[in-house]
């Protein structure tokens, strides 16, 4: 245990060092799996104002999940649909919170209860 702490705190006063190296790689950073990133060469022509969409007319939302565009009135992308956690959050937009009724929340306590008296009174009649 100390050589795990002596471990870390070599480490620890290590790091700066290790994180302004030159000779270290940029950590690999995710794709989107949505849309391929831009790059500079394959840009398509601008036009004279870049600002203005494309199709002024079009009304388009973004996917809850990821920030994906979606047409007007949905909420998820095709993919974030086909998630099964996903789903499960939308199951959760339309159900209700069903009341317990007093004897199922506490079912298990009655019982314990009951079969404790019982063990008391046979434990007294067998005196």
């Amino acid at each position: 245990m100390v050589n795990t702490a002596l471990d870390h705190l070599q480490a620890a006063e290590q790091a700066e060092s290790r994180i302004l190296e030159p000779g270290l790689e940029k950590p690999f950073e995710p794709a989107l799996w949505h849309a391929p990133q831009p790059t500079p060469s394959a840009s398509p022509p601008t036009a004279s104002n870049p600002e203005t969409p494309l199709l002024p007319d079009a009304k388009v939302q973004l996917c809850q999940s990821c920030g994906f565009p979606v047409s007007l009135g949905r909420t998820l992308c095709l993919d974030c649909e086909k998630l099964p956690a996903s789903s499960a959050a939308i199951r959760e937009l339309f159900t209700t919170d069903e009341q317990e009724s007093w004897i199922s929340a506490h079912g298990y306590t009655v019982a314990s209860l009951l079969v404790t008296a019982l063990a008391v009174a046979v434990i007294l009649w067998l005196r």
